[in-house]
């Protein structure tokens, strides 16, 4: 399998399935009944409550890893941006419906958290809060 995308982190099973004897067995999630091996995809908490804002007025988030021993860390080149809360948080969707990006954020020596300040909105609306890690600045600057 090549392209696999964790959209959360969390501790994953990789699971196996035969389809010797019949081949519909690994059509659906119940036929993958091995289980050969696990792995962590770390990142911030996911689903974190930012309270709600006035548009045009400037916030702060601050994110957090959500397991201490991550094997990675937040750092500086990591980005937020904020989507319409239709829109998934995908590098092309952001790239084309991010509505906000707060340039640099201020990172934890430990690096595993890191506070957006001023962040804003232009218009009323729900949205949805999507972190990148290592972006390139100029990836996400509008």
């Amino acid at each position: 399998w090549d392209d696999v995308v964790v959209s959360e982190p969390g501790e994953y099973a990789i699971c196996w399935c035969s389809d010797d004897f019949n081949p519909n067995t690994c059509l659906s999630d119940a036929g993958f009944t091995v289980e050969v091996g696990r792995f962590f995809a770390d990142g911030p908490k996911p689903n974190i409550s930012v309270p709600p804002q006035r548009a045009g007025t400037p916030f702060n988030v601050t994110l957090s890893m959500w397991r201490e021993n991550a094997t990675f860390t937040l750092n500086q080149t990591d980005r937020v941006g904020l989507v319409p809360f239709d829109v998934p948080c995908s590098e092309e969707d952001l790239q084309n419906s991010v509505e906000t990006v707060q340039s640099i954020p201020e990172v934890a020596d430990d690096g595993h958290s890191a506070h957006f300040p001023f962040l804003s909105v232009r218009t009323v609306g729900k949205f949805r809060l999507c972190w990148c890690a290592t972006c390139d600045i100029d990836y996400l600057g509008r």
